[in-house]
């Protein structure tokens, strides 16, 4: 899927007439929504409005700057990959179903969503999936990831707290909406070696 670019961006049926910008900075603000209330749930506290200003400004910052580059063009991407989509058939090979979310977007942060799909026993071996991906993928689109990937991986970030697959090493105590906007706020401005 990710092979497939174009100008246009969101949902291939309805094309969007927003400037890309606008296109992924309300993509953006929606999942940041969504995810912080879900946060917020999961562990009984609430964020702070300037918290809540405060990761979104980090996260606007990041994806205007991610834009600005123009070799980062929008794919074509699944939108929900998770393991429950992918089937395996008796001769060993995966077939992924379920394209009611296909649209254009970024990449990024489904590659890593798709690495942490086969690497629910242990996060160590997500680089052997993003290994095997790039393989395929080739070394310009490599290089596309990595100037994207702190924004990614504080998109999957804070999917994964919302679903307390984050940072398990914590007490419920110990997490706190200081440390979450300080912990997202890191995975945006150095995305660690993949």
């Amino acid at each position: 899927l990710h092979a497939h670019t174009s100008s246009r961006w969101g949902r291939v049926a309805h094309p969007v007439r927003r400037t890309p910008a606008e296109y992924l900075l309300h993509t953006l603000r929606d999942e940041l929504h969504f995810y912080l209330r879900k946060t917020q749930r999961r562990f009984g506290f609430h964020f702070e409005p300037e918290d809540q200003a405060d990761l979104w400004n980090s996260f606007e910052r990041a994806a205007i700057e991610l834009l600005s580059d123009v070799a980062e063009p929008f794919r074509l991407i699944h939108g929900d990959v998770h393991f429950r989509n992918f089937l395996r058939t008796d001769d060993g090979r995966f077939y992924l179903v379920d394209f009611v979310t296909v649209r254009y977007d970024l990449a990024g942060w489904e590659i890593i969503k798709g690495a942490l799909a086969f690497s629910r026993t242990g996060y160590e071996s997500c680089p052997l999936v993003w290994k095997a991906y790039f393989e395929r993928a080739g070394e310009e689109r490599w290089h596309q990831f990595q100037k994207g990937a702190g924004l990614a991986l504080a998109r999957c970030g804070l999917r994964e707290l919302a679903h307390r697959r984050a940072l398990t090493s914590l007490t419920r105590a110990e997490i706190t909406p200081a440390l979450l906007v300080e912990w997202l706020q890191r995975l945006i401005a150095h995305a660690p070696e993949l």
